[in-house]
């Protein structure tokens, strides 16, 4: 094994030497092997013979962010599967009309008013559920933050305090919170709906984007907590394309591909919930284009963001803001000259 050390040495960096060398090359060839057939029989599989969607019928689902939009839809929808609904929202006027809506149709809900950046308000409700109605059986954290913010306004610091607060913080509170008791169960399912933006940052919205990219770290992290302790507890991360769910927000975005329809979101949302995938973007497309443009040349990335556009209008102060530091680096550009390549060899043409 030292001899083989010694060769490699010499065509390699000492970092760039795996410990154990040839056994780790015969373990990434047996590797490649057996993920061969593997990876034909998954992908025939998902296609052809893709799982049947697991029945909710009579389970209780947590759901953050009922107030309105995708978690007033999501609510709805599972209901109608025959769910028990729990609804939490610091809007506690429009969490109430989504529990009404629920119970207008025949189905059970309750609501609850929380701010869930607040650990006592979240042990609270969750003692109050698990008394009312029992352990929950899925976890659907939706509630999230959705405001532009634009690195270099000051204003926005406030802004991206409850982004990150919120999107980031308050989806692991609530997760810390409920995991423990589906532990004890080894049964449960936890889910996140991240973002599109989670897969390729947007100018003006980078607090949004960062806690999105951050909740599919988490959620990851998670998932290899769980197999380590050998749980059943399964999770799902869900990002979706932007979803026509708030026209003031839908105003501000400029699209070459248009919203997608919030009934038909959240339905696809709940397809994959149901048949237990683990990461999936809504359209499924995305969840393959998105990284393979990542592999080219920026400026050929940049040329595909051209033609396949998603911008968030910036707001008047934005928009000043923008303009300031745009003129400030169109003054401090290199100024060529096409005399530049001969002057710099040391002669001028006649």
């Amino acid at each position: 094994m030292g001899f083989v050390l010694t060769v490699l040495s010499i065509f390699f960096d000492e970092y760039n030497i795996p410990s154990e060398p040839i056994i780790f090359i015969f373990e990434i060839l047996l590797v490649i092997i057996f993920s061969i057939p593997k990876v034909i029989g998954a992908t025939i599989s998902y296609v052809y013979f893709p799982p049947e969607p697991k029945n909710v019928e009579g389970k209780l689902i947590l759901i953050t962010g009922t107030a309105r939009g995708n978690g007033r839809e999501l609510a709805m929808q599972f209901h109608r599967l025959g769910a028990k609904i729990v609804c939490v929202d610091k809007d506690e006027v429009g969490n109430n009309e989504t529990v009404d809506r629920i119970k207008m149709e025949g189905g059970q809900a309750v609501g609850f008013k929380v701010n869930i950046t607040d650990k006592e308000q979240i042990m609270m409700m969750h003692a109050a559920v698990r008394d009312q109605m029992g352990p929950v059986d899925i976890l659907v954290n939706n509630a999230a933050v959705v405001e532009t913010t634009l690195f270099t306004n000051p204003e926005a610091d406030d802004t991206i305090s409850e982004i990150v607060n919120t999107n980031l913080l308050g989806t692991i509170w609530v997760i810390r919170e409920i995991l423990p008791s589906m532990l004890e169960r080894n049964s449960g399912h936890i889910v996140t709906i991240s973002s599109i933006t989670s897969l390729k940052g947007m100018p003006s919205v980078f607090a949004y984007s960062a806690t999105k990219f951050a909740l599919n770290g988490m959620m990851e992290s998670l998932t290899n907590e769980l197999k380590l302790i050998k749980s059943d507890v399964i999770t799902t991360t869900v990002c979706p394309y932007f979803i026509a769910n708030c026209p003031d927000k839908s105003k501000a975005r400029i699209l070459r591909l248009p919203e997608l329809p919030v009934e038909d979101a959240c339905a696809l949302i709940i397809e994959g919930i149901l048949r237990n995938e683990r990461v999936f973007t809504i359209p499924d497309y995305y969840f393959y284009s998105v990284p393979l443009v990542k592999f080219l040349p920026e400026d050929l990335q940049d040329l595909i963001c051209d033609v396949v556009y998603s911008n968030i209008e910036p707001t008047p102060d934005e928009e000043k803001i923008i303009q300031k530091y745009t003129k400030f680096a169109e003054m401090n550009k290199p100024q060529y000259s096409m005399l530049a390549p001969c002057l710099k060899m040391g002669s001028v043409p006649d």
